[in-house]
């Protein structure tokens, strides 16, 4: 049976796995072990844009609003 130090650190990793996937909506959760212990827990989320109802033109943020035009 684990000691009490060990059932702690077991249940801090699975509030942290649970957090990180409480946390997003798309994406993904990856968890590094080494030794067969949680070292890591890397959250990566992905931001869906809705391109069909409002198109974002980007062609206008790269160019001046005012051209020079030369004779």
């Amino acid at each position: 049976m684990p000691n009490k130090s060990a059932h702690e650190t077991t249940r801090q990793v699975l509030h942290e796995i649970e957090r990180a996937i409480g946390e997003i909506q798309f994406g993904s959760v990856e968890i590094t072990l080494h030794d067969g212990r949680v070292t890591q827990i890397e959250r990566r989320e992905k931001v869906r844009l809705d391109v069909a109802r409002k198109p974002v033109r980007l062609a206008s943020y790269a160019h001046s609003s005012t051209v020079e035009k030369k004779s």
